[in-house]
């Protein structure tokens, strides 16, 4: 792989493999976010094949009520222009095996549970229902983050999984969620709230699965999340077109 390639599914169970971009559009910093996603919306009306990413901490250059911690070294937004993608039946393999890494994370023990100690305050203060509590896990170097990818996604099996390399930073998403899609004027979203282990047999998967589903906990958490993603995309949708159509799906 080589600094700017990208690959990620279509949605319809291929790979699109984008390589060489002819023009990059970055931005560093917040102030830079809105009108570098302008000119790649640009490039888009125009036909151009376009593909990369928005981090999370981009949120406060689209709304400054938005408040994230401070941005890494990679940019907020990074989105290359393209020559048509390659489609692919599978993924290319990797040049070696993804290296056995071990993890540590960036919390110690104490400073983790005092967290869960003040979250667990505010929720009885009524302050807040639900907190996404993270941590970040660290490991030493990886030879090939394409090989990381690789070995994630035939675990995961993911039909959202994208690789993006930067040279010095990759990317490697093998997430089953779908954030959002547009196609045209609709946006879809399928978001998702509950985990179960696998199981030993089919059986016990669809002992396990059923069990999840009828989880009053997993069940409101996914409840919470509708909600919330459903308020969301009402922000720039037409007043009265969003409709949930499944539930605990």
């Amino acid at each position: 792989m080589a600094n700017g390639d990208i690959i990620t599914r279509d949605g319809h169970g291929k790979w699109l493999r984008f390589r060489n971009p002819v023009s990059v559009h970055t931005a560093m910093e917040t102030c830079e976010v809105a009108s570098v996603l302008e000119a790649v919306d640009v490039a888009v009306s125009k036909g151009i094949p376009v593909a990369g990413f928005i981090a999370y901490e981009a949120a406060s250059g689209l709304d400054a009520a938005l408040e994230t911690h401070a941005p890494d070294r990679y940019p907020l937004v990074w989105f290359g222009e393209y020559s048509a993608p390659d489609v692919l039946d599978a993924l290319p393999p990797p040049r070696q095996p993804a290296l056995d890494l071990s993890w540590s994370p960036s919390t110690s023990d104490s400073e983790y549970a005092e967290a869960l100690g003040r979250i667990k305050r505010y929720m009885l203060a009524g302050d807040t229902y639900q907190v996404n509590f993270t941590i970040r896990l660290h490991a030493h170097a990886v030879d090939d983050a394409y090989s990381l990818f690789c070995r994630g996604q035939a675990y995961q099996l993911s039909e959202n999984a994208a690789y993006v390399d930067l040279g010095e930073t990759a990317i490697c998403s093998v997430s089953p969620e779908l954030f959002f899609e547009l196609d045209g004027d609709l946006i879809r979203a399928r978001p998702m709230k509950g985990t179960a282990p696998r199981g030993g047999s089919a059986e016990e998967d669809d002992r396990l699965a059923e069990a999840l589903h009828a989880s009053p906990k997993d069940r409101a958490e996914n409840v919470m999340i509708v909600d919330m993603i459903r308020n969301d995309i009402g922000r720039v949708a037409e007043p009265g077109s969003v409709r949930v159509s499944r539930m605990y799906d």
